[in-house]
């Protein structure tokens, strides 16, 4: 796999209506205390320090095609190179073998891919297809979720 190259500067506030939106001063992502902007507890983009780049990017549980139309224009914005609703297959054509799976009841899986101290991605996937997605870009952030 090429370097993923992702647009860290994105900001939820510059690409959706305010009105949507949820802002938090005062949040914990994995107990690493920063900010961030929101739509629901569906779609975080989360930042230790409010005037730096994000460092963790959720996306989960968007059920509706108006929330998955959402997940897919901040991912293009962000620059990552896949969509809600992609397959397996097609994650592994551009990440290769995941460096860890995770099973779960009902054909839901989890995919985890570690790009160095500084990167890792979850998938989840329902029916062969990706319904949510973890990026998360600060070593103190994975060291965390890890624990």
């Amino acid at each position: 796999m090429s370097e993923l190259v992702l647009n860290r500067k994105v900001r939820l506030a510059g690409i959706f209506p305010l009105q949507i939106l949820s802002l938090a001063s005062d949040f914990s992502y994995a107990d690493v205390t920063g900010c961030a902007e929101m739509i629901g507890w569906k779609i975080v983009l989360f930042r230790k320090d409010p005037a730096a780049d994000w460092d963790a990017l959720r996306l989960s549980e968007l059920d509706s095609p108006e929330e998955t139309a959402l997940g897919d224009h901040l991912l293009a914005a962000a620059g990552f190179p896949l969509r809600l609703g992609c397959s397996l297959h097609q994650i592994r054509q551009i990440f290769g073998a995941e460096d860890a799976q995770e099973d779960f009841p009902e054909g839901c899986i989890r995919c985890c891919y570690r790009r160095g101290a500084h990167l890792r991605l979850t998938f989840d996937l329902s029916g062969g297809r990706m319904t949510g997605l973890e990026i998360l870009c600060s070593p103190e952030i994975i060291a965390a979720a890890d624990a």
